[in-house]
């Protein structure tokens, strides 16, 4: 079953990359072992699922898009310490057009010197289904982002 969602995923992954509607992805998870001094490092991360697999997601702080992910793909993300507010949309086919493309959001006091996991999952269902942006613990966000590949570049 793993083997099979796994290249399910591969092959969206490829259609949307070479479509042009999607990041160009790398590498799989490597994590960085230095974090600079007065930063604080957050993963953003996307795990594979074949639910949503037609759309990317848009992570946003501050008013940008800091981070365009399809399933099994993350980024890293520094951050200068204190209240970060993480929101995330749908993207992709048709959907400007879906009535329940509605930001949802997640709030972080990061500190100084660590590492966080913010996780995006699209949840809900047909009619109506959003994406739902998670702080994971350390452990389970390590183990999760380690199927995932690194986002190169945004094309959305």
């Amino acid at each position: 079953m793993k083997i099979w969602r796994l290249f399910f995923a591969g092959a969206m992954v490829a259609i949307l990359a070479t479509s042009g509607c999607g990041p160009t992805l790398g590498e799989s998870f490597k994590k960085i072992e230095n974090i600079p001094p007065k930063k604080a490092l957050i993963y953003i991360y996307r795990p594979i699922s074949s639910v949503g697999i037609q759309y990317y997601v848009d992570v946003v702080t501050n008013g940008k898009v800091v981070v365009t992910l399809v399933p099994g793909s993350y980024s890293p993300y520094l951050a200068d310490p204190g209240e970060i507010e993480f929101s995330t949309k749908l993207g992709g086919i048709r959907s400007e057009s879906l009535a329940f493309n509605v930001p949802e959001s997640v709030t972080l006091n990061a500190k100084d010197g660590q590492t966080y996991y913010l996780k995006t999952i699209i949840g809900g269902g047909v009619p109506k289904g959003y994406v739902i942006p998670s702080i994971m613990p350390s452990e389970e966000g390590e183990r999760e982002i380690g199927e995932c590949k690194l986002v190169l570049e945004n094309k959305a």
